[in-house]
């Protein structure tokens, strides 16, 4: 027999495929924040070190490419394995658009998912919580 309830897990439509994630479960808010703070602080890196080597072409790609691997695991570990290359198929996370990196836009627009979900869930969960404090709640010793 299977039981059966909401796990509020959504899927969402990204640039090469689908993503899933419970947008109002705190692991994954914090996984996603973490997750920020973690790229930022490699994007402030690599600007750094962009700037020390960058007369040398091939050794400034080469770093490059090492902060994109670290930066598409961080990604991967809040949105599980293989996701930044649904993510992100044809993009580098350093590219840049409406004046961010991409990596910064994507999470971004969680964060804006994750706030409006936490919105509407709280609005519901009052109701139905009265609602179950009604039915049940002569099971509930004072």
């Amino acid at each position: 027999m299977k039981i059966e309830y909401s796990t509020g897990v959504k899927t969402y439509e990204v640039a090469g495929g689908e993503i899933s994630f419970n947008p109002t479960d705190t692991e994954f808010s914090r996984r996603l924040y973490d997750c920020f703070e973690k790229l930022a602080n490699l994007q402030t890196e690599g600007e750094v070190k962009n700037a020390e080597v960058e007369q040398d072409g091939r050794k400034l790609y080469d770093m490059i490419g090492e902060r994109e691997a670290e930066m598409r695991k961080n990604i991967e570990n809040v949105f599980g394995e293989g996701s930044a290359s649904k993510i992100f198929p044809d993009t580098g996370l350093y590219a840049l658009a409406d004046g961010l990196p991409v990596w910064a836009n994507f999470l971004l627009a969680i964060v804006d998912i994750v706030e409006e979900a936490s919105d509407k869930e709280i609005g519901i969960a009052t109701p139905r919580a009265d609602m179950l404090m009604k039915k049940y709640g002569k099971y509930i010793k004072k």
